[in-house]
């Protein structure tokens, strides 16, 4: 909830403590002087009795907030999560992160992630490696940047499509006794499973990642994009170097992400023989994001749940690689990369796990999240 719309008096104090230097402070402050005023009268009131109009406040004083009320919904922040990571030295807490939202509450929550480096790609003695995940190389993230906390929910595109008409097809590849096979009638509304529209949108092909994220960028006037296959990765990893950003033990993933587990393998046909996590996460197909613990930079759903389209074609491997966290293109681009896992995978739930699709293919297990560039060149 927007912490301007508040009405709990502890809030804005809290919030002017920490941002008094800002100018939000201006606004929280008569925003709470508002609330301790409407709190005395109400305290005053009989049970019964006559309406209260409150006087209105004089044209300038009107102005000033109204102007402090634009700024602050493009910057002010929204709410924050306390995360942990495990792994390495054993649980270390993280400071709380804070995550921002764009002035539409149909927008997604955005975490700010900061500048820094880390190793891309896995060393050969990793479990489950593929060749194409290598060679392991150093990538330098020079500026933050923000990441959706979650992968875009099925609310949230039904929005872009009733503002634009956008049409994302009919027709969308779902497991068959085990085999993915393109079935007409599926799409983002009906992937063949039940979802609510606080699940993350799948069936959904390249172009439409592309297609939202320019919407966004055009309702806000913000610079919304895809990440970038190694921004993926650095995200997802969020400090860590295991192969998964709580360490290495499997048996903990269920807590972490949605995969192919034992709930998926007892209740979709098809897959009781297939190798499974060995553990129940609860969920046989996808699951409301934040439904599972955040990674260290506060991010959800990084690994599982639905793969995510990012920017770069794909590669077969990381010979050339950029390393400064762009973008990798090519001239003869018709197969791009996809990062993270989903509900149909196991040993997939890697952070450096890569996968790749033709960009008009719509699977029922692929969707994205979105970037956005705070600080343009």
């Amino acid at each position: 909830m927007l912490i301007k719309d508040t009405t709990h008096v502890n809030v804005f104090e809290e919030f002017i403590r920490r941002y008094r230097d800002s100018f939000c402070a201006s606004l929280a402050q008569a925003r709470l002087n508002d609330l301790r005023e409407t709190t005395q009268l109400a305290a005053a009131m009989p049970p019964v009795g006559p309406t209260v109009t409150p006087s209105m406040p004089d044209a300038r004083t009107a102005r000033t907030r109204r102007t402090l009320r634009e700024w602050c919904d493009n910057h002010i922040v929204f709410r924050a999560c306390t995360v942990s990571v495990v792994g390495g030295g054993g649980t270390r807490a993280q400071e709380p992160k804070d995550v921002f939202r764009e002035r539409d509450k149909g927008c997604p929550d955005m975490v700010e992630v900061p500048a820094g480096a880390s190793t891309m790609g896995s060393p050969e003695s990793e479990e489950g490696r593929d060749f194409i995940e290598g060679p392991q190389h150093r990538v330098t993230i020079p500026e933050p940047f923000a990441v959706g906390r979650f992968p875009v929910t099925v609310d949230q595109f039904a929005g872009f499509v009733a503002a634009t008409g956008h049409d994302a097809g009919s027709v969308c590849s779902m497991q068959d006794g085990g085999e993915w096979i393109a079935q007409k009638g599926l799409s983002w509304k009906n992937p063949g499973f039940a979802q609510d529209g606080r699940h993350p949108a799948v069936c959904l092909n390249w172009k439409d990642a592309k297609a939202y994220a320019a919407w966004l960028s055009r309702e806000t006037g913000r610079n919304y994009r895809l990440l970038s296959e190694s921004e993926y990765e650095y995200a997802a990893r969020a400090g860590s170097s295991g192969q998964i950003f709580f360490g290495d033990e499997k048996a903990e993933i269920c807590r972490y992400g949605n995969g192919l587990d034992r709930t998926a393998q007892q209740q979709i046909p098809g897959l009781s023989g297939r190798a499974g996590i060995a553990c129940s996460d609860g969920y046989a197909y996808t699951a409301p994001p934040g439904s599972f613990a955040t990674n260290g930079f506060g991010l959800c759903d990084m690994l599982g749940n639905a793969w995510s389209w990012v920017e770069d074609c794909y590669h077969r491997n990381y010979n050339r690689a950029s390393a400064d966290g762009s973008a990798w293109m090519s001239a003869a681009c018709e197969t791009r990369a996809l990062r993270g896992g989903s509900w149909a995978n196991s040993t997939f739930l890697r952070a450096a796990r890569r996968g790749m699709l033709a960009a008009g293919t719509r699977e029922a297990t692929v969707g994205f999240r979105v970037a956005r560039t705070l600080h343009p060149k």
